[in-house]
Parts: C-alpha cells; sequence; structure tokens
C-alpha cells in the first residue's frame, strides 16, 4: 500500500475502529480519515532502518519526534483520533526572501547604506520589484544586515536599500493615505526588515546542545543523553541534527540512537543516547571530539559553523596500570639485550659516517693545489688583467699553468656631500621629506 486516497475507507465509516498501515505508505490524505466516527488509532510498522524513526507516511506524523519526508515541511493541520494526534505536512516551497523577517510601516532612520537599488540601475535593479526580492539579495551580501523598501504611491518608482545597521532610531510610517502602495491602503507603503544572516544574532537561529562535554565513566557503563533543542523556531520545516565524529575521532566506536535529531519548534527537546563502544581496548581516558551536522530548509539555521563537543572516556586506574611479573634474571636478559642492540647500531653509525669522512678526503686531495708547489718566474709574468685579479704564469710539477690572484677591493672614502639626485633608501618612512644638501 502506497497511497491511502481520499474516499478509500468510505465503506468501513460506520464500523473502522483502528488501521493498521504497512511499511513503505507514502501518502495519506487527510480526507480520508474525516467522517470516522468510531476511529480510535493509527498504527504504522516498523522503524525506518535509516533514521531509527518509525517508518511514517512522507506527509503525515504521530509524534514531535517523527520526520516528515521532506525537510521543508512544517507541521500543519493535526487530526485528533483517539489520544492520538496526526499532524499533516505543511509544505513551504523556497521563494525570494522567504527566510527573512518583514516589518510593515517600519523605516530605519540614520541607518548606514550600502546599495541604493531602482528600477533603472544597471546592476541587481531586479531587487526593487518588491520586498521579499529585496531581502534575497541582502541576503547574497555578507556586510547586509538589514534591508528597507520603499513602495509608496507618491514615489515614482519602487526603492530596495541594503542596510549595514538600524541607524538611530525606528520611526513607523503609518497611517496617512501616502504611506500605503495602493489606494485601497491594504499594503504597507515601507517595509523593513533582517535577513536570514541577521536572525542568527537577533533571533538566535541557531541549535544548541547540552552538555558541551559528556562524561562517560564505568559508573555510568558509558552511556550519557544529549540534550538538542533550537534557539528560535524556523519559518519554515524542520531541522535535523546528526551527531557525527570528527576525522580525528573517526577510530572510535560511539553509537548515537536514534542517529537524528527531528526539531519544528523551540519548545521542543530531543535527547540522543550517546554509548561508547570497546572501552575494554582502552588503556587511557581518552577525549573524543564530534560535531552536529545540520541540515534546515530554513537557511538561517544552516549559517553558524557546527561546535565542537566532547566526550571524556574515563577509564578505571586499575584497566590503565599494567602490572608484568618475571624474575629478575628474565629482566636482566632483556635488558643485556636491548643495550646491546642499541650499541651495535651506535657503532654500525659511527663507522660508516668515518667511512664517508676518509672518503671525501682523498677524493678532494686530487683537486687540492699546495702553494708552496706553485714557482713563478722573477718577476711573475703576467698573462692577463681584469678587474679583480690578474692571470699569472706559473709551473705546477713541470707544468705551465696559469694562476689567477684575485686584487684586493679598494677602500672608499666617505662622502659628506650630496649627490643631488633626491632620493634614499633604508630608514625612512613613507612621507618623510628628502632634501638635497648643497
Amino acid at each position: 500500500l502506497f497511497l491511502l486516497g481520499r474516499g478509500a475507507l468510505v465503506s468501513l465509516s460506520g464500523s473502522l475502529e483502528e488501521i493498521w498501515l504497512p511499511r513503505g505508505i507514502k501518502h495519506i490524505a487527510q480526507e480520508s480519515l474525516l467522517d470516522l466516527p468510531k476511529l480510535k488509532a493509527v498504527y504504522f510498522e516498523g522503524v525506518n532502518s535509516e533514521n531509527g524513526k518509525r517508518d511514517v507516511p512522507l506527509n503525515a506524523i504521530l509524534d514531535k519526534s517523527d520526520a516528515y519526508g521532506d525537510i521543508c515541511c512544517s507541521r500543519g493541520d493535526r487530526l485528533e483520533i483517539g489520544a492520538q494526534t496526526l499532524s499533516f505536512c505543511h509544505m513551504q516551497v523556497d521563494a525570494p526572501g522567504i527566510d527573512a523577517v518583514y516589518n510593515d510601516h517600519l523605516q530605519y532612520i540614520g541607518a548606514k547604506v550600502n546599495f541604493a537599488i531602482y528600477p533603472d540601475a544597471g546592476f541587481l535593479s531586479e531587487a526593487s520589484e518588491s520586498p521579499q526580492k529585496c531581502a534575497e539579495y541582502c541576503q547574497i551580501f555578507d556586510d547586509c544586515n538589514y534591508f528597507g523598501y520603499d513602495q509608496r504611491l507618491p514615489n515614482a518608482q519602487h526603492s530596495c536599500f541594503l542596510l549595514a545597521d538600524t541607524g538611530i532610531r525606528e520611526e513607523t510610517i503609518c497611517c496617512e493615505e501616502d504611506h500605503y502602495a495602493d489606494l485601497e491602503q491594504t499594503t504597507a507603503g515601507w517595509i523593513s526588515g533582517w535577513p536570514a544572516q541577521t536572525r542568527v544574532v537577533l533571533d538566535n537561529a541557531k541549535v544548541l546542545t547540552s552538555p558541551k562535554t559528556l562524561q562517560l565513566t564505568q559508573e555510568n557503563e558509558y552511556e550519557a543523553t544529549l540534550s538538542i533543542n533550537l534557539g528560535s523556531t524556523p519559518l519554515r520545516g524542520s531541522v535535523w541534527a546528526y551527531p557525527e565524529l570528527s576525522p580525528e575521532s573517526a577510530d572510535a566506536q560511539v553509537v548515537f540512537t536514534p542517529p537524528m535529531a527531528v526539531l519544528y519548534d523551540n519548545e521542543t527537546t530531543a535527547t540522543i543516547n550517546v554509548r561508547v563502544q570497546g572501552v575494554e581496548d582502552y588503556t587511557s581516558s581518552a577525549t573524543l571530539v564530534f560535531l552536529t551536522t545540520l541540515q534546515s530548509c530554513d537557511a538561517a539555521f544552516t549559517l553558524s559553523p557546527p561546535e565542537p563537543l566532547f566526550i571524556e572516556v574515563v577509564i578505571p586506574q586499575s584497566q590503565t596500570t599494567v602490572i608484568v611479573e618475571d624474575d629478575g634474571v628474565d629482566t636482566f636478559i632483556v635488558v643485556l639485550l636491548v643495550v646491546g642492540a642499541f650499541l651495535a647500531v651506535a657503532g654500525a653509525i659511527a663507522g660508516l659516517c668515518y667511512w664517508n669522512v676518509l672518503t671525501r678526503k682523498r677524493n678532494d686531495s686530487v683537486w687540492l693545489v699546495k702553494k708552496e708547489e706553485l714557482h713563478f718566474g722573477k718577476p711573475p709574468e703576467t698573462l692577463g688583467r681584469g678587474t679583480f685579479g690578474l692571470v699569472l704564469l706559473a709551473e705546477y710539477r713541470g707544468t705551465q699553468v696559469a694562476v689567477k690572484r684575485a686584487i684586493p677591493p679598494r677602500k672608499r672614502s666617505k662622502s659628506t656631500k650630496g649627490t643631488g639626485s633626491g632620493s634614499r633608501s633604508g630608514g625612512g618612512r613613507f612621507g618623510d621629506a628628502l632634501t638635497d644638501e648643497k
């Protein structure tokens, strides 16, 4: 059974008391459960293996902790069935400015304007078409924290203002005739508000977890409870939170039950059981790091970076102390073998280094020329002269050779006169005066 459509149960309306729905059902039409006066309960079969939740339809849930099939579903119409409450999905699809907050007839006086956008602007002109598009463009820019939209009738064109702050005060623009956007005076002429990124700070639109550090000990059987709630209610849909070990702790065996927390408002607290497995393999206490990965239809809740949380695994002292029972003879033999191996390795390294030094000296001796083996004429015969030296004729071991002799550099005299060029290098600052000495 995949679909329970409208009118599917009409023939049983006079006698139907319980409905048992199989795993895999995708949709329940709300109208199919109406006009069933004797209906007392609805049951769903099985648990979803992926998220540990009941395998409920995509569009209806029985409990606040259940997840709809789409993260953009909010809890909509509720149907009371005996002691149960079946909540149906209220879908809010993505649209420009849907995650922003709007205040009708409100203007920020003295606010810093980052951009003023008009219909004839060559850039971003679409932002002037509606307050929602103005808010959406504000969300694009990191330095836009607020926005204002002027669509009052006296104005020839609508205007969008992307603002850095709220200025010096807020002013209500209402309720004269020219303060509206239509002649019927049903639509505010001036609308202000803030985008998703400002809601994170202003409305506390973020996921809150406690405690920040879970202490797992032998006394609590290495289990603890993590509480998760929201700082404010999402403007649409829900927030799904997945606790996951960070890469540096990925080798640990930690089980989160259920693996996902589902939250629809800031009044509900979800709990996740955290249990560490394989503790018998620990030789000492350890601190594990995990993060809460978030998914949300409301963009504000995904803008904050995940906060690191910690699991302190406390191992008893008796487990961390290793007792070695051995007699003195075996210990002496082990120590002797270790020292002998160390000395053998050290001797091999020293011998290798000494052999390298001897080889290098033997190779270098071929190229080394001893000064006393060079014989020059009296006076020495000059073969050539350059800027930095002389080339002299000499005899070396019975063979004529050319020897280059370097000329020592001349000492420069210090001058107290300026060059008149007006330039300087080193030690000055940008903007210092440059003068010539005469």
